[in-house]
């Protein structure tokens, strides 16, 4: 049982910071669109605004020639507007780690799942949605680890399958 969960669990990939992707890379192994979580993957949990480092994220998947899409639990009217301080489109209550957010979210930007990566800080939704979707899926560590409660319970449980891909040289990108 282990084993199995932790093959659903086990991200495409996994980076200290969103800021270590090469967004060219990506678009160049034919990914078209980059959905993004929002707490604690581009902002500091509960933020309603994008600040300067989600504005710089978003801005290298664009220069890139990629199309940032958020997928986020967060209430509908915060995804919005915190998309809309972006410029981005976005699909709030995606209720990950169901696939359907994030299915809907490629139907409306017109792009195939398999050409859609989905980076965020959470093995049990982000990463979850992502294989159940078929989309690329990219862990980043969390910004903080100050958390809802909810969240830090999750993390206790994330924590055996994190030691288990730290050991795994192919999860993690050269230096």
């Amino acid at each position: 049982m282990i084993h199995f969960l932790s093959e659903k669990l086990k991200p495409g990939r996994i980076f200290r910071s969103i800021e270590q992707i090469d967004f060219r890379s990506l678009k160049a192994q034919g990914i078209r669109l980059v959905l993004l979580d929002i707490d604690n993957t581009l902002v500091h949990h509960g933020s309603h605004l994008p600040d300067a480092y989600a504005r710089r994220v978003v801005e290298s998947i664009q220069n890139a020639g990629l199309v940032p899409f958020i997928v986020s639990n967060a209430k509908q009217s915060r995804a919005r507007s915190f998309a809309a301080g972006l410029g981005i489109d976005c699909i709030g209550m995606a209720n990950k780690p169901s696939a359907s957010g994030l299915l809907r979210a490629c139907r409306q930007a017109g792009i195939e799942p398999s050409a859609a990566v989905m980076i965020g800080d959470q093995l049990f939704t982000d990463i979850l949605a992502a294989k159940k979707a078929g989309v690329l899926a990219i862990l980043v560590l969390p910004l903080d680890s100050r958390e809802v409660w909810n969240v830090a319970f999750k993390r206790w449980f994330e924590a055996p399958f994190l030691r288990q891909y730290a050991k795994d040289p192919t999860l993690w990108p050269q230096p």
